[in-house]
């Protein structure tokens, strides 16, 4: 949630008039459950998986979703955003419901967990926001993934960008805001 790259993308979103929840996940930072993670869990995205702890965050995507359908009129089309292993829940929010207009991924960690577009069925806006060189999704990876995916979507690169855009956050930012706004 205070990744330099989110703060940034969030600032740049509310600036443009965009409603914006950010949240840390179960167990991290200072969400109620802080320190309860094992050694695998917290670290499940460097060394392992963690099917458990993957689910536990997907539901609470699921419920943050909630959250906002009881707090707010969502009579707008929704928006999502999923940065690196965040990207995942969003792709299965996005499928699961109909009220969500637009995705946006920065990202994805197609080393780590491989997508299947074959579950990505619903008609919406896709964006894909990448660094060829990233780690967690390297370029041939990205470009296959991106080419399974259905219309409409939009690719954007960042020509010497990691995986965490150190540098050009503001850019990354920019874009997606951009692509959020042609939704």
């Amino acid at each position: 949630m205070d990744n330099k790259l989110l703060v940034c993308l969030a600032t740049a979103l509310v600036q443009a008039g965009f409603v914006v929840l950010r949240f840390n996940y179960r167990g991290i930072g200072g969400s109620e459950l802080e320190g309860t993670l094992d050694g695998a869990q917290a670290q499940f995205w460097k060394h392992s998986r963690c099917p458990e702890y993957e689910a536990d965050i997907h539901a609470d995507c699921r419920c943050t979703l909630a959250f906002l359908a009881a707090t707010l009129d969502l009579s707008w089309p929704l928006m999502v955003v999923g940065y690196s292993f965040g990207c995942l829940p969003v792709m299965a929010l996005a499928e699961a419901d109909a009220r969500i207009a637009v995705m946006a991924l920065i990202s994805p960690p197609l080393v780590q967990w491989p997508a299947d577009t074959s579950a990505m069925t619903r008609v919406l806006a896709r964006g894909v926001f990448f660094a060829p060189g990233d780690f967690a999704c390297p370029k041939d990876r990205m470009l296959n993934f991106f080419a399974q995916l259905a219309e409409p979507k939009t690719l954007r690169t960042f020509p010497g960008a990691d995986h965490f855009f150190i540098g050009q956050e503001a850019l990354l930012a920019e874009s997606v805001r951009e692509f959020l706004e042609q939704g």
